[in-house]
């Protein structure tokens, strides 16, 4: 029976596009100000951020090693599975299913729905236009991966086009934020504070192991997945450092910690309205690309087929072909299980024979017609057992024992 296998289509860029549009969402556009309530200094808030930024690489190092070691269908799934147990892979699959991927996902798409309404003035409910909007997202991606990643990778463009317009228009057209001596924080309250200030950048920096679960979608797994995630880490890191940079410069420390929208707050003093209609639409773009990206790499979590990826089995390409019982013994993987070899042959012909002792030695075989391959089994050969002692004297230099 053939085993069904999903499409191996998408490559490196592919991986990267996923990486980072797993991790920026809204999160970036409205959490540097929350860092800024719990650290009051640029070089604490942009540490802060970097900080954040190497613990994500790390986690990215070690799941590129995984890849490298099980390029196997459902990523995440599989590690725990091979690593603890399956039962362990089977409670986090449902849980991603029910609370952790699917919760999520609602919440974003509720945030995309309220941004596009508020950004059009249309009258349709929110939670109406949050369903239509996965609705829409699951039909792309029953089209085909490529389908799904070619939206995706479009949605992440515009992601990053949307936050380029930031950094540029905030770099050129706004002047930089008056000087001021914020309060530092004492001694004993500053670790407190630096772990405070780290959990909003965390929950930014999350959402890059999810690429993994497309690994048996990528032509080259080993390779595409671990450049996927290092690239993919390494721009987010430049890109958060940078929006960071950039609010830091246009409001300051202080005014960037007393406004919640920063990022409305830096196009605003840009080009006034229209900028803030204009990053508004592109955190609606970014919520609708982190969107695409869940419902693509989600479905991919879990094995689809039963029997398909084995948890101590080695890759398909080292998987040695399973040879029948019934072969000879220098045809067949040892293990525990191989069934006896052929039956022994009779010595006392071998002895009283020498000139047909090699025959007798070993049964014979038919030839394969392929090289390389075991040859068929003999059809209705008996095992050679021991002849009974002749009745009478047999002609010399001939073997009773011995079949003609």
């Amino acid at each position: 029976m053939t085993i069904p296998t999903l499409a191996r289509r998408l490559g490196a860029f592919d991986a990267t596009m996923l990486v980072m549009g797993g991790i920026i969402g809204s999160g970036i556009f409205i959490n540097p100000y929350v860092v800024a309530r719990h650290v009051h200094t640029t070089p604490l808030i942009l540490g802060v951020w970097a900080a954040g930024g190497v613990i994500a690489l790390m986690g990215a190092f070690v799941y590129a090693e995984l890849a490298a070691l099980r390029p196997d269908v459902g990523g995440q799934y599989a590690y725990l599975r091979d690593a603890w147990h399956p039962s362990v892979a089977f409670l986090y699959g449902w849980a991603l299913l029910l609370v952790i991927q699917s919760g999520g996902m609602a919440a974003v798409a509720v945030t995309f729905a309220r941004y596009t309404v508020e950004l059009t003035g249309t009258g349709m409910p929110d939670w109406m236009l949050a369903t239509l909007t996965l609705g829409i997202l699951t039909l792309i991606n029953c089209l085909g991966v490529r389908s799904g990643t070619n939206t995706q990778t479009a949605l992440m463009l515009l992601k990053l086009a949307a936050i380029g317009m930031l950094i540029i228009a905030g770099l050129l057209l706004v002047p930089p934020a008056a000087r001021t001596v914020a309060a530092a924080a004492s001694s004993a309250s500053l670790p407190l504070a630096l772990a405070a200030a780290m959990t909003p950048v965390m929950f930014a920096y999350g959402g890059w192991q999810t690429a993994s679960f497309m690994s048996g979608e990528l032509v080259r797994p080993k390779r595409d997945l671990a450049i996927g995630l290092m690239a993919g880490v390494i721009g987010v890191i430049v890109v958060y450092l940078a929006v960071n940079a950039i609010c830091l410069r246009t409001l300051g420390p202080t005014g960037l910690a007393l406004t919640t929208t920063p990022a409305t707050a830096v196009m605003r003093l840009a080009l006034g309205e229209t900028g803030a209609k204009l990053i508004a639409a592109g955190i609606a773009i970014s919520t609708l690309g982190f969107l695409s990206q869940g419902m693509l790499t989600a479905p991919a979590s879990t094995t689809p087929w039963p029997g398909m990826v084995s948890s101590s089995a080695p890759s398909p390409k080292s998987t040695p072909k399973p040879a029948s019982p019934s072969s000879p013994s220098h045809c067949r993987a040892s293990s525990p299980s191989s069934s006896p070899s052929p039956a022994p042959t009779n010595k006392s012909s071998a002895t009283s024979s020498p000139s047909t002792s090699s025959s007798s030695d070993s049964p014979a075989w038919p030839s394969s017609s392929s090289a390389g391959e075991c040859p068929p089994p003999p059809t209705s050969a008996p095992p050679a057992t021991p002849s009974p002692p002749p009745s009478s004297p047999s002609p010399a230099g001939s073997s009773s024992s011995e079949p003609s």
